[in-house]
């Protein structure tokens, strides 16, 4: 079911205030009235402009377009006998093709906030109006107790920017935004910490392009990010770089994963130092390397979690190396 944002607000108005038993005090009218006007302005505008940006993208030639590529690329990337050729040759190509196609689509609503600037501004506007109605509704209201109710319209005006935006991007499989949506959530509500950005920024490169070739995005499992980042620190601490770990009980990925509380069926490793260090540089290595490109853009695939560590040289004349691991997991 979809919800307007301006119903949202209104559970929000029936829900939030605790505090209000408390003082008993009303909400200002006027900037109660100013809100509201806001919340419908933005609703309208940022509707508007993912529409938009859907019809001058992504015409229903872009997308016979884009699904005739996708078909062509996938018999190789599940091919278990790919080879690295053909990984240069007639998959990267395509996959260029296709991360174009998909560029200005917006995938989560800051894909869209920040690069529409009648959007932002109204946003902007949105958010000063709810926090100057916070303080006249909660005249007794701390600064910690103001923030928390901030916090509250920001989390519910995400969901409903998410059911704005979900049934507009129609080119995705299904759960596409919801799952994007989710693995943003998880790493701001972790304030960076798990995932951290390094790990958040592989993971989220490898599911644009997991998108691009026409497959499912992953949901990011913090018990796999724990794991792979135990992992790397291990082949760091021990320098070994391997699938295969020498520490008793950590042989093999998959009990790792179950000393986690998680499951895992593939893993992809790398390594690179100074500029090859890199979330691009990793995802580009996966790519051209084929056991690791068909990890990559396996469809049994649901949850993943990479972990990194940087381990420090004591080699003046060497740059500290980045070391990644990531878990691929079948579950939901």
């Amino acid at each position: 079911m979809r919800l307007s944002l301006l119903f949202l607000f209104t559970l929000f108005l029936t829900q939030a205030p605790a505090v209000f038993a408390q003082t008993g005090a009303d909400p200002a009218a006027e900037s109660l009235a100013q809100l509201q006007a806001s919340i419908k302005a933005y609703e309208a505008a940022f509707t508007a402009a993912a529409q938009k940006r859907v019809k001058q993208y992504f015409s229903p030639r872009t997308a016979t377009a884009v699904r005739q590529l996708q078909q062509r690329i996938a018999p190789l990337s599940s091919n278990k006998e790919l080879t690295k050729q053909a990984v240069k040759e007639s998959i990267e190509p395509v996959l260029l093709q296709l991360q174009r196609a998909y560029a200005p689509l917006p995938l989560l609503a800051s894909d869209l906030y920040l690069s529409d600037a009648n959007v932002k501004t109204l946003r902007a506007t949105m958010l000063a109006r709810a926090d100057a109605w916070n303080k006249a509704a909660h005249p007794n209201a701390n600064a910690q107790q103001l923030a928390r109710y901030r916090l509250g319209f920001l989390e519910q005006l995400a969901e409903k920017e998410l059911n704005c935006l979900s049934p507009i991007m129609t080119m995705f499989p299904k759960g596409t935004c919801e799952i994007m949506h989710y693995n943003r959530r998880l790493y701001d509500g972790s304030h960076g910490k798990l995932p951290n950005k390094l790990e958040y920024d592989t993971m989220a490169k490898v599911n644009r392009l997991r998108l691009c070739a026409g497959k499912n995005v992953l949901k990011i499992d913090p018990r796999m990010v724990a794991c792979c980042r135990d992992h790397s620190k291990d082949m760091g601490r021990l320098n070994f770089f391997d699938h295969t770990s020498p520490i008793a009980g950590k042989e093999q990925f998959w009990t790792r994963a179950e000393s986690f509380g998680t499951k895992a069926n593939g893993e992809n490793l790398y390594e690179g130092t100074g500029s090859l260090g890199t979330a691009q540089k990793a995802v580009q290595a996966w790519i051209d390397s084929p056991l690791h490109h068909v990890n990559l853009f396996d469809s049994q695939w649901n949850t993943t979690g990479v972990g990194t560590c940087l381990q420090p040289t004591t080699d003046p004349t060497k740059n500290d190396k980045q070391i990644y691991t990531q878990l691929f997991g079948k579950g939901s």
